[in-house]
């Protein structure tokens, strides 16, 4: 079946990836689904989400990979322009975008650390993260007194 050429596929690539040398320590994967931090836990997870993690957990734990959830902000700092006709402020212009990771947690929902490191340029799937939360608009928060918009979106880790 497709199910089994997938986990098949996956754990030849996690050998690779435990034999190599120089890959990444971990890798962090956005999720489809949106979920606060109350109901990060794997038995929450949704549709594709919960068909991953789970082909995720039975092929990479018993290989000795660890899997956890977390929520991920997108922050871009910029001015705003003047006012649009519902009263909020546009962004004219972004000067940076920083990545925060919060809150991880094993797949039962308990916390293993409240913030996480991770290297950008070489960890994050895809790799133009940033770019495709702010296009995409999601759980969008705007300050207009540090000209600052936030836009967050939780994702998976492994």
């Amino acid at each position: 079946s497709s199910q089994n050429h997938f986990a098949g596929r996956l754990a030849e690539l996690l050998r690779t990836w435990q034999d190599g040398e120089g890959g990444p320590a971990k890798i962090i994967y956005l999720l489809s689904h949106q979920y606060s931090q109350a109901n990060l836990s794997g038995s929450a997870l949704k549709g594709v989400d919960a068909h991953l993690v789970s082909t995720l957990a039975d092929v990479a734990r018993p290989m000795g990979f660890h899997l956890g959830l977390a929520n991920l902000i997108c922050t871009e700092h910029g001015f705003g322009d003047d006012y649009d006709s519902g009263g909020e402020v546009e962004f004219a212009g972004v000067n940076e975008t920083s990545i925060a990771i919060k809150n991880l947690v094993d797949l039962d929902g308990k916390l293993l650390a409240r913030s996480f490191d991770f290297k950008a340029s070489e960890e994050i799937i895809p790799k133009n993260l940033a770019r495709e939360i702010v296009a995409g608009g999601y759980d969008e928060q705007k300050d207009y007194g540090g000209y600052m918009g936030n836009v967050s979106r939780p994702y998976d880790l492994l």
